[in-house]
């Protein structure tokens, strides 16, 4: 993997995290950054957040 294919992964990984913040999806929220543990370790302090207040 060359640095352009890891920074396309991240831009991906960030603007489907975006998309599922905006509408507030609980279970894809959880499920996009438990199939990307790697990225939402490094990149995303959201990740390591409760989303309990989502629920309301």
């Amino acid at each position: 993997m060359d640095e352009v294919e890891i920074e396309k992964g991240y831009a991906n990984f960030h603007r489907k995290l975006n998309r599922i913040l905006r509408q507030k999806e609980v279970k894809a929220f959880k499920a996009h950054v438990a199939a990307h543990p790697m990225q939402a370790q490094a990149d995303c302090p959201i990740a390591s957040v409760s989303v309990t207040n989502w629920q309301r």
